[in-house]
């Protein structure tokens, strides 16, 4: 197919089936029935459920059930959702739990609205153990003690790893430079960001977390209280990694893998998941909550929280297996499970500028939000438009 509908694609993350869990089995919330048949779309076509056929978007890439999951409820936060960053405090959590309702996981995320920051303290909440801050504070100011020789710099509210330097031994680990002071480091640190980083940000140092050459991470797919897979990410060289699929609750890896051996399981990993679990049941959605694996008492350490991982592009690597599996998580989360999902994605449907996905930073920089020809905010559009948003 050279072109599927956006009513495929909710189809495809809507079709029904039994929930699997590895903490608890939540009971199914019933849709509309409209929606579990077909959906017309903006230029009147209805488009019919057909899982014998690839999925695949406009450019005749594939896509999953589960990025599908991802872009319908981006494509509802974008529309309808807050549009201002906020600082979470302990003070305020409540009220903007209250002020932002569905919506306030977008605070939870360490980049777009919120921070990695904010994604710290709400942890916090549930116990979460996380890597220590050892300075918070504009680019200007920002210093390391002499003292410290292993130690990681980093934005405080960008993602995708933009500009994120590991430093061990004064030795930077992905451009392979070696400093004698950290005085040095600051400066080269400064230079290398360049003009691709917004003005006004806070800039973190955090404590180095042992890995030859680099930790291991470990990421939880967390639904709504439930995670079906962890994503571990493994670095044989400074600059390469190699990603295998576990299940968190058997600790058996998924058919998709590119690493050979089996990872130690890391030793508090059953009272992390069970707090992942916790934090995410009460946002009510889904959220990736990343960590390190310490290579000296191989513990979890949290690093940051992502709503969009991937930029939505897990179909190369997740297996048939797990995308059922995420397909049946989304159904128990937010927005699928909301009485309103109908009336919500309708809404939404006035959205129509294109996601600026931000990845490949120091290759390209990322294009400026634009309106795909034949739509705008309260335009219908067509299909194509549509399409172009989606999967842009």
């Amino acid at each position: 197919m050279k072109i599927i509908s956006f009513g495929f694609v909710v189809l495809l993350v809507l079709w029904l089936g039994e929930m699997h869990g590895t903490v608890a089995v939540k009971k199914k919330t019933s849709l509309p029935e409209s929606l579990t048949r077909t959906l017309r779309n903006p230029d009147g076509v209805d488009y019919l459920l057909n899982l014998t056929e690839p999925i695949q978007d406009i450019r005749g890439r594939p896509t999953s059930n589960f990025d599908a999951g991802l872009i319908i409820r981006r494509r509802l936060e974008r529309g309808l959702g807050p549009t201002t960053p906020e600082a979470l405090t302990e003070e305020n959590v409540g009220a903007m739990e209250s002020a932002h309702g569905r919506f306030f996981y977008v605070y939870v995320d360490s980049g777009n609205l919120g921070s990695k920051l904010n994604a710290y303290k709400y942890a916090t909440r549930y116990g979460i153990r996380f890597t220590a801050k050892l300075y918070v504070g504009p680019l200007e100011t920002l210093a390391v003690p002499e003292e410290l020789t292993s130690f990681v710099i980093k934005p405080a509210n960008l993602s995708s790893s933009r500009g994120v330097r590991i430093f061990n031994e004064r030795r930077d680990v992905t451009g392979g430079r070696q400093f004698t002071t950290n005085e040095e480091i600051v400066e080269y640190y400064r230079r290398s960001l360049g003009g691709d980083v917004p003005k006004n940000i806070q800039f973190m140092v955090e404590e180095f977390i042992y890995g030859d050459p680099r930790p291991t991470q470990l990421n939880f797919y967390s639904f709504n209280g439930y995670t079906p897979w962890v994503l571990i990410r493994e670095w044989p060289t400074g600059t390469s990694s190699v990603m295998s699929y576990y299940d968190p609750a058997t600790w058996t890896k998924f058919k998709y893998g590119q690493s050979k051996t089996v990872l130690r399981k890391p030793g508090n990993l059953r009272s992390t998941l069970r707090r992942v679990n916790q934090m995410t049941a009460k946002l009510g959605t889904y959220l990736r909550v990343d960590f390190l694996i310490d290579g000296k008492d191989h513990m979890l350490r949290m690093v940051e929280t992502s709503t969009y991982p991937f930029c939505a592009s897990h179909y190369k690597s997740i297996t048939a297996e797990m995308d059922v599996l995420a397909r049946e998580a989304w159904l128990n989360s937010w927005p699928f499970n909301d009485p309103n999902f109908e009336d919500l994605y309708r809404r939404a449907l006035e959205y129509w500028k294109i996601e600026p996905c931000r990845t490949g930073y120091g290759k390209h920089k990322a294009r400026e939000w634009e309106r795909p020809r034949g739509g705008g905010r309260g335009d219908s559009g067509s299909l194509s438009s549509l399409l172009s948003f989606i999967l842009g």
